[in-house]
C-alpha cells in the first residue's frame, strides 16, 4: 500500500488492524474498534461512540475507528479542525 502524507499519521494503527483482523473478527464482528498506536482501546456498537471515547481519552490527535468486517469498506477519517475567528 502506498501511503499519502495525509494518511501517514494512521499507518501504525492501520497495520495493527490488519495484523489482528482475524482475532478482531472472532471477538467483535460488525462492531467498531478504537485503535491508538499499537493498542486496542475497546469495541463499540456505534462509530460516534468510539470517536467520542477516543477524543476524550487522547485529545485532538489521530485515532483509528474502524468497523470490524471480513471485507474492506470505505474508511471515515475525521479530522477536527479548530477555526478561530
Amino acid at each position: 500500500m502506498r501511503w499519502t502524507k495525509s494518511a501517514l499519521p494512521l499507518k501504525t494503527e492501520w497495520e495493527f488492524f490488519l495484523r489482528n483482523r482475524e482475532r478482531l473478527i472472532s471477538k467483535a464482528d460488525g462492531k467498531f474498534v478504537l485503535i491508538k498506536g499499537r493498542r486496542l482501546h475497546g469495541f463499540h456498537h456505534c462509530e460516534w461512540d468510539a470517536i467520542d471515547k477516543g477524543r476524550r481519552r487522547f485529545g485532538n490527535v489521530p485515532i483509528l475507528v474502524k468497523r470490524i468486517t471480513r471485507f474492506d469498506q470505505p474508511i471515515s477519517i475525521v479530522t477536527p479542525f479548530i477555526l478561530s475567528v
